[in-house]
C-alpha cells in the first residue's frame, strides 16, 4: 500500500522560470563581467559549455562546477537567493499538496541542486517531511536507480511503498520502477495514450483513483487499455 508521495520539482511542482532565469541570464552576465566580454558572446560561450558535460553527467547540475569553471567568484546560493522571487508553483500542483498533505507522507526527489531547491521549497507552505536532491545529496543524477534506492534507505521504507511522480518519463517513471517503487509519468501538454500517465497533479485527489493505486489496481488498469 502507498504511504508516501514523492514528486518532482522542475516542471512537475514548480514551473522552471528560475532555472531558465538562474543557468541562461544570471550565469551569463556573471560571465560577461568577469571576462570582459559583450553578453551575446557569454551567452553563446556559457552555452556551448554545458552543451559539452550535457544533462546525464551530474556535473551539469551543479552550480558550483560552474561557477568555478567559469571563475566566477560570486556565491550561487546569494545568486539564486536574488531570483527566487521567480519561483512558481503550479496551480494544480498546489491543489494537490494540500489534499494529499492531509492522508500521506509527501516528499521531493529532484535533480536541482540544493541551491536552486531550497529556495523553491522556502517559498511555498510546508507540505515536504523530506526533500531530496539527488544530484548534491546522492552525487546521482536521477537516471541512476540507486537515487531511488538511496531514498528509500533513508526512509526505512520498502520501495512499493513510494508512488513517484514526475514529468521526465524516464527518469520519474521508468527508472524508479527498476527498484520496485510505483510510478506516474506527469505529461501536461500531450494527449498521449501511455501507460501511468495523467495529464494534472489535481487526478492524485480523485478518491477512486487514490484507491486504485494504494490497492495497486491502477498499475494493472492503466496498462491493459
Amino acid at each position: 500500500m502507498v504511504e508516501i508521495i514523492s514528486f518532482d520539482a522542475d516542471g512537475t511542482l514548480f514551473r522552471v522560470d528560475i532555472l531558465k532565469r538562474f543557468w541562461f541570464q544570471e550565469i551569463p552576465k556573471l560571465y560577461a563581467d568577469r571576462h570582459s566580454v559583450e553578453l551575446d558572446e557569454a551567452v553563446s560561450e556559457v552555452k556551448g559549455q554545458y552543451k559539452e558535460i550535457g544533462p546525464s553527467d551530474i556535473r551539469w547540475y551543479l552550480p558550483e562546477y560552474w561557477f568555478n569553471r567559469f571563475e566566477l567568484t560570486e556565491s550561487p546560493r546569494e545568486v539564486v537567493n536574488e531570483i527566487s522571487h521567480e519561483v512558481s508553483l503550479y496551480g494544480d500542483a498546489r491543489d494537490a499538496l494540500i489534499e494529499l498533505n492531509k492522508d500521506y507522507t509527501l516528499i521531493v526527489v529532484s535533480n536541482s541542486p540544493r541551491e536552486i531547491l531550497d529556495t523553491q521549497i522556502s517559498r511555498i507552505p510546508s507540505y515536504f517531511d523530506y526533500v531530496y536532491s539527488s544530484v548534491s545529496d546522492f552525487k546521482k543524477v536521477k537516471n541512476d536507480p540507486d537515487s531511488y534506492r538511496l531514498v528509500a534507505k533513508d526512509l526505512d521504507v520498502a520501495p512499493d511503498r513510494i508512488l513517484h511522480v514526475g514529468d521526465n518519463r524516464e527518469h520519474d517513471f521508468e527508472v524508479p520502477r527498476q527498484i520496485g517503487m510505483k510510478s506516474l509519468h506527469l505529461d501536461r501538454y500531450t494527449d498521449n495514450q501511455k501507460e501511468n500517465r495523467i495529464n494534472s497533479l489535481r487526478e492524485l485527489t480523485n478518491s477512486d483513483l487514490i484507491k486504485k493505486i494504494r490497492s495497486k489496481e491502477i498499475f494493472k488498469e492503466i496498462q491493459e487499455n
